[in-house]
């Protein structure tokens, strides 16, 4: 739900969701973390991926190693967007 409302630009509805689900004690996971932050950081919201990476601490055992990942993948996505 929270990939559907950011892929139509709807971002509040997207950070409205996701704190529902925490509050509902429903923890998110490595999915939820990667829809959120690759989709912020195409929107520009940067204070938000910001504030999601941190969180990240609060869910994860490895949240360096997690967002570490992320990146890689961003970069190596950049590139091939770039190579074409």
């Amino acid at each position: 739900m929270i990939g559907a409302y950011l892929q139509v630009g709807m971002i509040d509805k997207a950070m409205e969701t996701y704190e529902r689900m925490k509050a509902s004690g429903c923890d998110p996971d490595k999915l939820t973390f990667r829809i959120l932050i690759r989709n912020l950081e195409d929107a520009g919201k940067e204070e938000l991926v910001d504030r999601i990476k941190k969180e990240c601490g609060d869910y994860m055992d490895y949240p360096n190693k997690f967002l570490e990942e992320i990146e890689r993948k961003k970069n190596v996505k950049r590139l091939v967007v770039d190579f074409f």
